[in-house]
């Protein structure tokens, strides 16, 4: 069976799907499918012309829909076609599971290069790797978000962590400890620096620097 792995909306309001078997797990490799919803609520496939499955998609500030693949191809759509962004014999990440980006040109990529998770920078075609924090090697990354290249933050099953342009540091653990702080989505305006995360407990809002908690949870009757 396939599920929604990740959505994403265009400036328009239009929502693409990724769609794959992939589930969650410290070496998951999602064999997607990218769809978009048109007229009248129906779904398509689309074909962004990558030589691998689709991995992961992203929008960018500049209108750009990123799709990456499996293999470590990035391609971009400009809204009119799709053009090539990074080959997978240039990428420095054969496994590609978060990216997000400024353009086409300035991208942010989580995955697994050749031996463990990596996290790699391109800026006008030069990349720069740096490693995950270790606790995270054993995690999951569940989001990948930010305002800029030197403001990124990462959702993962271990907490949630921002990059400031030079070394990712912990920001958030729902259990006071990494081993039990499961952050599943992390979003937020395009200025100012309040940051939402989602857990499964609730909504936490980071504003002033002070972590506020709106709890949503369910209870065992709302569970469907």
């Amino acid at each position: 069976t396939h599920s929604v792995q990740h959505l994403t909306f265009a400036p328009s309001g239009t929502p693409y799907a990724l769609v794959g078997p992939g589930q969650l797990g410290t070496d998951i490799q999602i064999k997607g499918e990218l769809w978009l919803q048109g007229g009248q609520g129906r779904w398509t496939k689309v074909d962004p012309g990558l030589q691998g499955n689709v991995s992961a998609i992203a929008w960018t500030p500049s209108q750009e829909l990123i799709a990456a693949g499996d293999d470590g191809e990035v391609r971009a759509f400009d809204g009119a076609s799709w053009s090539s962004v990074v080959s997978a014999s240039a990428s420095p990440i054969k496994e590609i599971h978060r990216i997000w980006g400024a353009s086409s040109t300035q991208l942010a990529i989580i995955g697994r290069g050749s031996t463990t998770h990596l996290f790699a920078v391109l800026d006008s075609g030069s990349w720069s790797t740096h490693p995950l924090p270790k606790v995270v090697d054993s995690g999951y990354v569940l989001e990948l978000w930010g305002r800029s290249r030197d403001d990124l933050y990462a959702a993962t099953t271990r907490g949630l962590f921002r990059w400031d342009g030079a070394t990712w540091k912990a920001f958030y653990a729902p259990g006071g400890t990494p081993k039990d702080a499961f952050v599943t989505s992390v979003w937020g305006p395009a200025t100012g620096k309040r940051v939402y995360a989602l857990i499964p407990e609730g909504l936490v809002i980071f504003a002033d620097g002070k972590a506020t908690k709106v709890s949503t949870k369910l209870s065992k009757d709302e569970y469907h």
